[in-house]
């Protein structure tokens, strides 16, 4: 069927995200939505429209780094990445996890950049 065929490969960019990761942080969730405002700490912005006219997407991703600055690094991983408009982190805070602490987090990716592809 046509529509089939009209729909993104979304292993692709979960490909690419994965490969951003260091062995010191691990994904606990994904969620990839279209939405007409990206959420920022306390505030909402409307993210700009998409080229056809559609919402843009915006993959929310959570998890957990060893240390804070684990989880800056990966964020700067992120937003270096073509495919990601903006990057905004939405939450973080110190947790117990197993027998130690770890840094979770909540993270908002607007994409909307360069496909790999076309890189």
């Amino acid at each position: 069927a046509e529509w089939i065929s009209l729909r993104p490969d979304w292993s692709i960019l979960l490909a690419h995200v994965a490969r951003q990761l260091a062995d010191d942080v691990y994904l606990s969730h994904l969620e990839l939505d279209r939405s007409t405002a990206v959420s920022t700490n306390r505030t909402t912005t409307s993210a700009p429209p998409a080229e056809d006219g559609d919402s843009p997407y915006v993959l929310a991703v959570g998890g957990y780094g060893r240390t804070q600055a684990a989880v800056s690094a990966f964020v700067v991983q992120l937003e270096a990445m073509p495919l990601f408009e903006k990057v905004t982190i939405l939450q973080t805070d110190r947790q117990q996890l197993m027998a130690g602490e770890a840094v979770s987090f909540e993270l908002s990716c607007l994409l909307g950049g360069e496909s790999p592809e076309n890189r």
